[in-house]
């Protein structure tokens, strides 16, 4: 008959892991069975399913409602509210000839620094479905484990104009929007500087 050595934290975690500590050789000083040696006799954890986005909207539903408002110009533009990039359809509508020659000396800011979407999203989610948002709400939901990106999706989607509304509001000044206006400040100084257009 062996004797088993092994410590109260040892017997909880294999409680907990579904372990049985006497198909277990303790590789610990007298034949003590480690914590190790419980993780490594644990059968694979499954991992919990993570929440899924809503199904993919339907084609009239991805392209998102228009929005029409006043530019900073005073134009009239409307736009959409799924828009890979808004504030650069904005100024092609409100300031078409100076967009023409800003995107002619250099290309145009995107909404997320490293292009229209991110390359990836902390909940796994496929960037591609940030589309579906309103723009204001893309950096959260990028930025949100699964939970909170799902409850982003059940909440501005579909990306009408109610929603485009309210996600503005409640997600207008988040530093990464605030980041993408500068930027997109900062591209019409110097590009329409660059072109002599800039009023």
């Amino acid at each position: 008959m062996t004797i088993q050595h092994h410590t109260p934290l040892v017997n909880a975690l294999a409680a907990r892991l579904g372990v049985d500590l006497a198909t277990i050789t303790g590789s610990g000083a007298g034949g003590r069975v480690t914590a190790d040696d419980v993780r490594a006799a644990a059968p694979p954890r499954q991992s919990a399913p993570s929440p899924q986005v809503p199904p993919r909207a339907t084609s009239a539903r991805a392209s998102g409602e228009k929005v029409t408002y006043r530019a900073s110009n005073g134009e009239t533009v409307t736009v959409s509210t799924t828009a890979l990039n808004p504030l650069l359809d904005e100024i092609k509508q409100s300031k078409p000839e100076l967009a023409r020659h800003m995107l002619a000396a250099q290309p145009a800011p995107t909404l997320f620094a490293t292009g229209d979407l991110p390359v990836f999203t902390a909940s796994g989610i496929d960037p591609s479905r940030l589309r579906e948002l309103p723009w204001h709400v893309r950096h959260a939901a990028a930025r949100a484990d699964s939970r909170a990106a799902l409850a982003l999706f059940e909440r501005f989607t579909p990306a009408d104009e109610m929603r485009s509304a309210e996600a503005e509001m409640e997600h207008g000044h988040d530093s990464s929007n605030a980041d993408y206006r500068d930027r997109m400040r900062h591209w019409e100084m110097t590009a329409g500087i660059s072109n002599e257009l800039y009023p």
